[in-house]
């Protein structure tokens, strides 16, 4: 477990915003698959426009908290921090798709 744990800290120390892509890209998707299924299950309602539209919002503020977080640690730029950010992001489709 502490094998774990030293890792996921290098990893943060090693590329800043990276984590909060990943976190927000998690969060987006989650919104989409809980929309997805309100839709198929309830129908089209102002909800299922809410669930869908607090997806879009974490996606589209995943560069902005790449930026935060390098904000928050003081460890890079702004320009680093967006590319990892987005490079979180993209890493979540390794994560979860690509495993076998």
């Amino acid at each position: 477990m502490n094998d774990i744990v030293s890792q996921l800290d290098e990893k943060i120390n090693e590329y800043p915003g990276e984590l909060s892509g990943f976190l927000l890209m998690f969060l987006s998707l989650f919104f989409y698959i809980v929309g997805i299924i309100y839709f198929a299950f309830i129908g089209f309602h102002k909800l299922t426009i809410l669930i869908i539209s607090i997806g879009i919002g974490l996606q589209i503020f995943i560069p902005i908290g790449g930026v935060i977080e390098i904000c928050f640690s003081g460890k890079g730029t702004v320009e680093e921090g967006v590319k990892n950010a987005f490079k979180g992001a993209g890493s979540i489709c390794w994560c979860c798709f690509c495993n076998y």
